[in-house]
C-alpha cells in the first residue's frame, strides 16, 4: 500500500526529529529534481551563434501579445490544428519573437506561432488552417486580456506573411519542451541572438558591408524529439520578419509614458477579482 508523506507522520508530533529529517529529505530531493531540469534546459550551455540561412517560405501564423513562456501552448493548439504530432513539429511549426523578453513586461511580449509553407503539400495545410478562420469568433479586448491562454488561442485567427530565405545567426540549444527551458530560452537565447544581429544585421545592395540600424527579430523551430531548437535571427530583410507590426523600439515608446496604474487596470483588475461587478464597470479598452 502507497502512503503519502502526511499519513506517514500523523502520528508523530510535529517537531519530532525523524519528522524533520523527513521534510528536509523531500525538500532537498525536489531542489535536486529542479536543478536537474533547469540543467536540461540549457542553463550552463553557451549561445555561439553560427552562419547559416533561413529557409523562408509563407508563414501561416496566429499573432499575440503574451509572456514567452506561453509560445510553446501556441504551437501545440497550431500543431493540433495542422494533424501533426508532436514529434514532427521540427522545421515545420515554427515561432517569431518580435521583441527583447528583458526590456518588456510578460503581457507586452508580442510573438507569432504558425506553420511555415515550403512546398506543394505545404499550400493545402494553409488553405486548411486558413479556412478554420470562418469558425473563429475573435476575442474582445477584455478577453483578449483575460482568457487564459488555452481558451484564447482558439479564439485567434490566422493570418499569413511571407518571409524571405536569408542569412542568419544560427544558434541550436536545448530544449526539454517545459516551463523551465521557455523561461532560459526567454532570458538567454533570445537577448544574445538579438544583441548578435543587431550588431551584424546588413541590408544588401550598395552598402553590404556597412553595418546599419538593423530590425532584428528570431525565428525558432523545436525539435521534441532531439530535445533540441534552432533560433535564427535574420541578418537581411529584418522589417519583413515583423509581420507588419513596428519594430521593438517604436513599439516599446507608445507605452513607455503610461503609468503604473492605470484606470483600465484598475477596472480590469475589478471585473476580475469581484463576482458580479463586470455587471456594472464597463468594459476597459
Amino acid at each position: 500500500m502507497l502512503m503519502n508523506y502526511h499519513e506517514m507522520t500523523m502520528s508523530e508530533p510535529r517537531d519530532s526529529p525523524q519528522r524533520r529529517k523527513q521534510f528536509l529529505f523531500i525538500c532537498t530531493l525536489m531542489a535536486a529534481a529542479f536543478f536537474h531540469s533547469v540543467l536540461q534546459a540549457g542553463a550552463l550551455a553557451s549561445v555561439v551563434p553560427v552562419d547559416g540561412v533561413f529557409p523562408g517560405g509563407t508563414f501561416v501564423y496566429k499573432y499575440t501579445q503574451r509572456d514567452y513562456a506561453a509560445t510553446n501552448s501556441m504551437v501545440e493548439s497550431v500543431g493540433k490544428d495542422v494533424g501533426l504530432k508532436p514529434r514532427d513539429y521540427a522545421d515545420q511549426l515554427y515561432t517569431v519573437y518580435l521583441d527583447n523578453p528583458n526590456d518588456m513586461g510578460g503581457r507586452r511580449q508580442r510573438f507569432a506561432a504558425g506553420y511555415l509553407v515550403t512546398d506543394k503539400a505545404g499550400k493545402s495545410v494553409q488553405k486548411t488552417l486558413l479556412q478554420r478562420n470562418q469558425e473563429i469568433r475573435p476575442p474582445t479586448p477584455d478577453e483578449l486580456w483575460d482568457l487564459p491562454a488555452s481558451k484564447l488561442w482558439a479564439r485567434l485567427a490566422y493570418q499569413t506573411a511571407e518571409l524571405p530565405s536569408v542569412n542568419a545567426a544560427v544558434v541550436q540549444f536545448p530544449f526539454t519542451n517545459g516551463f523551465v527551458s521557455a523561461m532560459i530560452q526567454s532570458w538567454k537565447v533570445i537577448p544574445a541572438l538579438r544583441a548578435y544581429a543587431k550588431a551584424n544585421g546588413q541590408r544588401p545592395g550598395r552598402h553590404h558591408n556597412r553595418t546599419i540600424n538593423h530590425q532584428v527579430t528570431v525565428v525558432s523551430t523545436c525539435s521534441i524529439r532531439d530535445r533540441m531548437c534552432t533560433h535564427y535571427a535574420p541578418l537581411y530583410d529584418g522589417a519583413k520578419f515583423l509581420l507588419g507590426q513596428p519594430d521593438s523600439d517604436t513599439y516599446q515608446a507608445t507605452f513607455s509614458s503610461e503609468p503604473f496604474v492605470t484606470r483600465q487596470g484598475i477596472i480590469r483588475a475589478a471585473r476580475k477579482v469581484f463576482p458580479g461587478a463586470h455587471y456594472f464597470l464597463p468594459n476597459p479598452q
